[in-house]
């Protein structure tokens, strides 16, 4: 699969991560000196194509202020659904 300039330039410049904002497209488009549509069609290209898998975000869970980590009071029930959540959720590396 052929990877023109655009494509090459969004995928470095945005594989581990989008800007958190009200229009994140324009804001690519902003950082790479394009249009919003051409950001656009050059993702749209690259997903036909099979050169991007998917787009979506990614947390950082540590960031976000999540925490798998039960209160004491808690830990009992959660390690009972525990194995139910590891086959929802499969393994994740660490």
């Amino acid at each position: 699969m052929h990877i023109d300039a655009l494509s090459r330039r969004l995928i470095d410049r945005f594989q581990h991560g989008m800007p958190l904002c009200a229009e994140p497209y324009r804001a690519m488009a902003d950082a790479l000196e394009c249009s919003e549509d051409q950001v656009l069609a050059c993702l749209e290209h690259l997903e036909s194509s099979g050169g991007l898998s998917r787009i979506g975000p990614v947390f950082e869970h540590s960031r976000a202020g999540a925490s798998m980590q039960p209160e004491p009071s808690t830990a009992g029930e959660a390690s009972r659904h525990a194995p139910r959540i590891r086959r929802s959720v499969g393994d994740v590396p660490q």
